[in-house]
């Protein structure tokens, strides 16, 4: 489902709420992107707004209520550490933000199911990224995984930052 703008002939403004390691990304995408504006970045560290501030030029806010509050952000991109993903998540559905977060969407299925039953009570978008589902070597997997049989148990670990080759 694309998000439509509520606004007329405007991008969807977005919020990132986290700026560390793996935000920075999300920043740039979102930056790049055709759909989206960059609204704002926020991060309790005002270190990490401040390097943020000399790449984008973006509102600040001096909290996460005062995002949620704005009317016109329209999706949260939350990219914080887990723990914190249900909170904030559940906060900007009640302030009816469309939301993106990154995995893991919760710490227990149980919160992940209130999330999902209150973006659904309120027809709003609730996407969890899982990265690497559509990444070339994932897919490979997919096609052929059959051939190695009833498999009963993977392990797995990611050893490169930097993508597939």
């Amino acid at each position: 489902m694309l998000i439509k703008s509520t606004k007329k002939e405007v991008d969807v403004r977005a919020a990132i709420i986290g700026y560390g390691y793996w935000g920075r990304n999300v920043a740039r995408a979102v930056q790049n992107s055709t759909i989206f504006e960059l609204h704002t970045i926020f991060d309790l560290d005002l270190g990490q707004r401040r390097e943020a501030k000399k790449l984008y030029d973006f509102k600040e806010y001096l909290s996460l209520d005062c995002i949620l509050a704005d009317e016109e952000i329209e999706v949260l991109f939350i990219i914080t550490p887990p723990q914190s993903h249900y909170a904030i998540a559940k906060n900007a559905l009640q302030a009816n933000k469309h939301i993106f977060v990154e995995k893991p969407l919760c710490m227990c299925s149980k919160e992940a199911g209130e999330l999902y039953d209150l973006a659904r009570a309120k027809s709003l978008i609730l996407h969890c990224d899982h990265i690497f589902l559509h990444a070339p070597a994932v897919r490979w997997l997919k096609q052929h995984i059959s051939l190695l049989g009833n498999i009963v148990y993977i392990n797995a670990r990611r050893i490169n930052l930097s993508g597939y080759s």
